[in-house]
């Protein structure tokens, strides 16, 4: 799943919304890093004034001020340690803020921002991954890679329509997304045998109840071709889910889900808008715990 090379979000992160003043500059590097930064080389998280007092105004505030010290003199270790706590902070303001953050940041250290934002928002291995943000800050670069990466990142961007396909079932039968009546839709796209797979079935076990109640339904969709592998696996998926493959193996070619790596989650609301997109489960499980309750 995860891996171990991105830093902690420092804890100042969350201080930054609450009503006392609270600030300084993020942890996680090791004490000699510190050391050896200067004054002019920190990023410190941007305090609110006290007189602000709702959060996505302290959110909105935060964001825009994020990168005012970021310069090419910026120490290495604090600007990693920086984007983590940014990424963390994205999850309190609208994305058009956040998104018009992360290209100021660009424009002030295009190298660096570049090559962390591609390992931290576009590698499917990141906890902070955000394909949105990412296509983003590529359609900002005028090359013909990053022209057809904002592309790819644009399909099935969050706020918009997921794109309706077919699915057949262990029986035969042929369902489409949309025809899935349920307040929340997790679209989930596996592997037999996948170990990563294996672990989130594991984590959305929680959610049980509510599918059962039908709040909840997890469309469980197999876009590869062997099928016999496929059929023999069914036994590990959860029986209150709905398990089908691709028969038109239409999902692999990218033209409606950019699915660059096995597993990939969705969420979807009642009307298949789409709510998170390629997400790490702790945060779909996170969002929904708020949502329904």
């Amino acid at each position: 799943m995860f891996l171990t090379k991105f830093p902690r979000v420092a804890a100042a992160v969350f201080c930054a919304f609450a009503l006392c003043c609270c600030g300084g500059r993020p942890g996680g590097a090791s004490k000699a890093g510190s050391q050896a930064v200067s004054k002019q080389a920190e990023l410190s998280i941007p305090t609110p004034p006290a007189m602000m007092t709702d959060p996505e105004e302290r959110a909105q505030y935060v964001l825009e001020n994020f990168w005012q010290n970021l310069s090419p003199q910026t120490d290495s270790i604090a600007l990693e340690q920086a984007f983590a706590n940014w990424c963390a902070l994205t999850e309190y303001s609208s994305r058009k803020v956040a998104e018009k953050s992360l290209l100021s940041a660009y424009d002030k250290d295009p190298v660096r921002v570049l090559d962390i934002a591609r390992r931290y928002l576009y590698d499917p291995n990141s906890p902070y991954r955000d394909e949105d943000f990412f296509g983003a800050l590529a359609s900002h670069i005028d090359t013909p890679e990053y022209r057809t990466i904002a592309e790819l990142c644009s399909r099935g961007a969050i706020g918009t329509k997921a794109a309706d396909f077919v699915f057949e079932d262990s029986r035969g039968r042929r369902h489409n997304l949309y025809d899935v009546r349920a307040p929340y839709t997790i679209l989930f796209f596996s592997n037999p045998g996948c170990h990563a797979c294996q672990e989130i079935i594991g984590q959305l076990s929680a959610l049980g109840e509510a599918i059962d109640r039908g709040l909840v339904a997890v469309v469980n969709i197999y876009i590869d071709e062997d099928f016999e592998a496929w059929r023999e696996y069914l036994p590990n998926y959860p029986a209150n889910w709905l398990t089908g493959f691709d028969p038109l193996m239409v999902l692999r070619d990218g033209e409606s889900y950019n699915i660059r790596a096995i597993p990939s989650v969705y969420l979807l609301g009642s009307d298949k808008t789409v709510i998170l997109k390629d997400t790490p489960t702790e945060r779909l499980l996170g969002y929904l715990q708020t949502h329904l309750q």
